[in-house]
Formats: C-alpha cells, structure tokens, sequence
C-alpha cells in the first residue's frame, strides 16, 4: 500500500507537472501573439473626442461633425468635436500625437497635415511616426475664381495677361500654407508667372476686396463662391481637379489648359501611434459605412465634399505622395509659416 501510494503520488507529480509546463508554454506564446495593447473590450464603451483644426461654422467642421453624430448612431457613444484652432491647428494635432493610443482620441486632417512638415520647424510632433491612418473621408477641388472686371474668360487668357504685366497682379488667398495658396503656387510655377501673393485670415475677407479689383484672383471652394458666381460678382476659370465637376461641368479643369494640373483638397481621420490594428480596422469599417449612407453622400455633397474611403494602407501612401509633392511646390515657392 506504501509503494502504491508512493507510485501514485509520483504519478499525480509528473501529470500536475507536464500540465504546467503545458500551460506555461501556452503562456508563453501567448505573449509571443499579443498585440502591444491588450485587445479592447466591447470597443467602444465610452466617449469619443475627435480633435480638428477647423472652427465651428466652417464646411469642414460641419463635415466632421456629421460623422461624429453617425459614429454615435452607429455605436452608440457619444462624439466629441474638439476645435483647437491657434496656433494653425498645430494645437489639435501635437493633443492627438500625445493621447492615449486606446482608439479614444482621434484627428480630423486635411491637405494641410500632409504639408506641415515642409512649412513649420522644430514641430512637437512627427507626422510620419506619431500616427495611425485610419481613413481617406472625402476630397474635393478648388476654382480659380477672378474679379469680373478683370478682362480674362479662360486660363489662357489669364496667364498672358499675367505675363504682360510681371508682379502687377495680385492673388489673396485664406492664409499662407493652406491649399489655394499652394494651388496658386503650383499655378504660378507650372505657368512661370510673376503674381504677388496677398493672405487673409480666411476666405471671406478676401472675397470683398477680390469683387472690387483689390486683388485680381484667388482659388477658393466651390460653397463659398456659388451665389457669386451665379450673380455674376465673380468669374470662375477653372476647377483644380482632373476631371470635370458634375457641379460646375461647363467650367473647364486647369489641366485642360496646364495638363497635369491638379490640386484636392482632402479630409481624413487618423489615430495616435501605437493605436491596437483592431480599432483601426473597427474605426474604417464604421466610417465606410457612414460615408457610403444615401444621406450622409448627399449632404457631403451639398457642402462641396466628395465622399472618398480607403484603407488605412492606402491613405498612408497617399498622404505620403501629397507630401511629396507640395514639398517641392513649397521649397520652389519659399512657402513659410512662422
């Protein structure tokens, strides 16, 4: 009976031992596959803030809004739109590259986050290492919009009347860095012209002093200029995209005239570094879905968006090639903004 139970005894030793070095094993790779933030749980169960650049009223801060009220139908927790706006919008981006990488804190960007780091220095935030891209929400193109004084009806016509009188002219645009001024930029550098650069605190400032021949032109969004256009006060040239607009299809691209002329202004959401690939992936699938909604396109549409969507791979290479590209734009300008 000794024996036996002495027998037994190593034989309940070595099971309980093989189990634990089973479990520690499995333990053990356990930790191999675990991403670096533990998995979230009922992701999401509490608010989201979601930091922009733009002030309340603008079309991009309405934009961002309506998906934040269709993120908050869809999951059921609220969003927060968090405007900072001084400092040029650096305030929102460097609060979003310093939150907790938990899917909590997200960053509404357009072109202008694309264009940051050739136009500032010594920035707090890296914009290739400090974010997660999670979509490509919508873009959408410029006009070049002149005074209807002014006796130009086409680019061409435009572009020698600029050549016949060097640095006479003038273009306002909504401050320096942003989209019509590098729009402007890449026009005056594919067309070698001489035009003397006005910024404005914005757009509407700048539209008064462009009806009465202050300045002679500026690339401004199509919501804005519409009534002008319609009322004659402004005269629009052409659209900065590729393609002619279903909105304004009798007005010509610039690349029809400049071939190769393109210049979108775009919207997108990122996260901070380190956000676990399983909310990134949660976050696009919900917000494809918003943007894909009849009414959410519509209304996108209304205020001059049109609805994009990609991957988080796919914005990543395009935020990467638009960097690229008004690198150049900015360095053969001078472009800066202190």
């Amino acid at each position: 009976m000794i024996i036996g139970s002495e027998n037994n005894h190593l034989i309940k030793v070595g099971i309980m031992g093989a189990c634990m070095t089973a479990m520690g094993a499995g333990l053990f790779l356990t930790a191999l596959c675990a991403p670096a933030h533990a998995l979230p749980q009922n992701y999401p169960n509490k608010p989201i803030r979601l930091l922009l650049e733009f002030p309340p009223g603008s079309a991009s801060n309405t934009l961002a809004r309506i998906l934040g009220q269709q993120i908050t139908a869809l999951w059921g927790q609220p969003v927060v739109v968090d405007s900072r706006t001084t400092a040029g919008g650096n305030l929102a981006t460097e609060a979003a590259a310093k939150a907790s990488p938990d899917g909590y804190t997200i960053l509404w960007v357009s072109t202008r986050f694309a264009t940051v780091s050739s136009l500032y220095k010594n920035l707090p935030f890296d914009t290739t290492r400090d974010f997660a891209p999670i979509c490509l929400v919508s873009t959408a193109y410029v006009v070049l919009v002149t005074s209807a004084t002014l006796p130009v009806k086409s680019v061409s016509d435009l572009i020698a009347l600029a050549k016949s009188k060097p640095g006479q002219l003038s273009y306002g645009s909504s401050g320096n860095g942003g989209n019509p001024h590098l729009a402007m930029e890449l026009f005056k550098s594919m067309a070698k012209l001489d035009i003397v650069h006005i910024p404005y605190k914005g757009l509407p400032p700048a539209l008064p002093d462009l009806i009465g021949g202050q300045i002679q032109m500026i690339f401004a969004t199509v919501a804005p200029v519409l009534l002008l256009l319609q009322s004659e006060k402004l005269r629009a040239l052409a659209i900065s995209a590729i393609k002619r607009s279903p909105t304004l299809p009798d007005i010509p691209t610039m690349a029809e005239t400049l071939p190769g002329f393109e210049a979108v202004t775009w919207q997108g959401i990122l996260a901070p570094a380190g956000t676990p690939s399983v909310i990134i992936a949660q976050l696009n699938d919900g917000i494809l879905k918003i943007i894909r909604m009849p009414s959410v396109h519509k209304r996108m549409v209304e205020i001059g968006f049109d609805p994009a969507g990609s991957t988080p791979a796919e914005f990543a290479d395009y935020i990467k090639s638009e960097g690229r590209k008004w690198a150049q734009v900015i360095k053969a300008s001078g472009a800066r903004v202190d």
